[in-house]
């Protein structure tokens, strides 16, 4: 209804807007609550979008004469400084292995002097901590996943993303975004969404 898709935007018109109200008995589920529900059955409302459909036809909704095709980039809630072939994301792996090595060593020279280095250390310490984690993270993936294939004649290997490996690097007319090619068909009679 009315293209509301982010759970943020569903909780707020749950609490703001009459149709909703309705459908919801006069009760706000967290955004939280709607996006795990919605991740996690994904088989029952691919069941009750079948059903719907099922409904518009049998009121004559669905014309059956002209379906229209569009589609529309949309952002991932993964970051594009993820993505990269398995060859430079283990290129990344190892500069970040580097940085780690200069910032250890800098710490052991600053522990060896007395006062008044303080400040610097926490900061090594925390810098140490982040880049940790950024190796931790693509050192898993390299580890645990496979190189994604593309779908041409000679397949070769496309970007893959750390955070949303089923998101990809795709250009707009607002820049590169990381995100989702999502693809409508639309019954002409009443704009019925048909399949997505």
């Amino acid at each position: 209804y009315k293209g509301v898709r982010s759970s943020r935007d569903i909780e707020w018109e749950c609490q703001n807007n009459i149709m909703f109200k309705a459908l919801t008995c006069d009760t706000t589920p967290h955004f939280t609550s709607i996006a795990s529900f919605i991740s996690s059955h994904p088989d029952a409302i691919e069941d009750i979008f079948t059903q719907i459909l099922m409904v518009c036809d049998e009121e004559g909704l669905i014309g059956h004469e002209l379906i229209a095709i569009d589609g529309c980039k949309i952002s991932s809630n993964a970051a594009k400084e993820h993505s990269g072939t398995f060859d430079e994301l283990a290129r990344k792996r190892d500069k970040i292995q580097q940085q780690i090595k200069a910032c250890m060593k800098e710490h052991k020279s600053l522990d060896r002097r007395r006062k008044g280095e303080g400040d610097r250390k926490d900061q090594l310490e925390k810098t140490l901590g982040t880049l940790d984690k950024h190796f931790s993270k693509i050192d898993q993936f390299l580890k645990t996943a496979a190189p994604r294939m593309g779908q041409g004649k000679r397949p070769k290997e496309v970007k893959s993303n750390i955070t949303d490996n089923e998101s990809a690097k795709m250009l707009t007319s607002k820049g590169t975004i990381q995100g989702y090619n999502g693809v409508a068909a639309v019954d002409k009679k009443h704009q019925i969404i048909v399949d997505a």
